[in-house]
């Protein structure tokens, strides 16, 4: 279920290479992926690894246009996946937060959607949300003055590492490439690679509630809910 930091990065480096080659991602992505590549290379067969991407040097997609003409670029970035598998209850990701950013090249807008889950406050309590959630807003690291001034809601959603949101953008904003990629075997390979990672546990705490809780899902997906014991 848990790959290794080498089998990480020749799947990270595969879809990122094939996505430059087809023009989805800009050069500029280059030395991120080249970084990312070396970084993850360097933990070798490790099973226990972790990463970042930085958010002023991300993967940056292509432009596109909105309904009103107003060009924007798709950015993700990853402020830390951290990977162990220390508990057989959770996902094996100890750290997991990774955003996406529609960053408007005029207005200097952005939007941003980050995948993260629920932090561990001071007092041993788990802030509130979904343990693995979906958020609209966030922090916008270069101009603090773009932040939503609200947090809420938190989505219940499934884990999403770099690759199941690399294939996420694709498929949503290059309708085009996205059919000439999905059927490939070896794009396939990867993105199963991380939907196990990502997916097994949390698709078993799923099945496991239906079968079997009085209570509801999204209690049960809860951050004080769903712990380490």
């Amino acid at each position: 279920m848990v790959p290794t930091a080498k089998e990480m990065a020749t799947a990270v480096k595969f879809m990122c290479d094939k996505l430059l080659g087809m023009n989805v991602l800009e050069p500029v992505s280059y030395d991120a992926v080249y970084k990312l590549n070396n970084v993850l290379r360097e933990q070798g067969d490790n099973k226990s690894w972790e990463f970042s991407v930085a958010h002023d040097q991300g993967l940056v997609f292509r432009a596109c246009a909105d309904r009103h003409r107003n060009i924007y670029n798709p950015v993700v970035s990853v402020d830390g996946i951290s990977v162990n598998d220390r508990n057989e209850m959770l996902p094996p990701l100890s750290k997991l937060d990774i955003s996406l950013e529609l960053r408007y090249q005029h207005t200097g807008r952005i939007h941003r959607w980050h995948f993260d889950q629920a932090n561990m406050r001071s007092d041993g309590r788990a802030q509130q949300g979904p343990r693995y959630h979906l958020q609209f807003g966030g922090h916008a690291h270069d101009d603090r003055a773009h932040d939503m001034p609200i947090k809420e809601p938190r989505w219940a959603h499934p884990p999403m590492d770099l690759i199941l949101l690399i294939e996420a953008v694709t498929a949503n904003f290059y309708p085009n490439e996205w059919e000439q990629v999905r059927s490939d075997n070896q794009w396939c390979f990867h993105v199963q690679m991380a939907q196990r990672l990502c997916l097994t546990r949390y698709c078993a705490k799923l099945q496991e509630h239906i079968n079997v809780s009085s209570g509801t899902l999204l209690d049960s997906l809860w951050g004080d809910r769903w712990t380490a014991s």
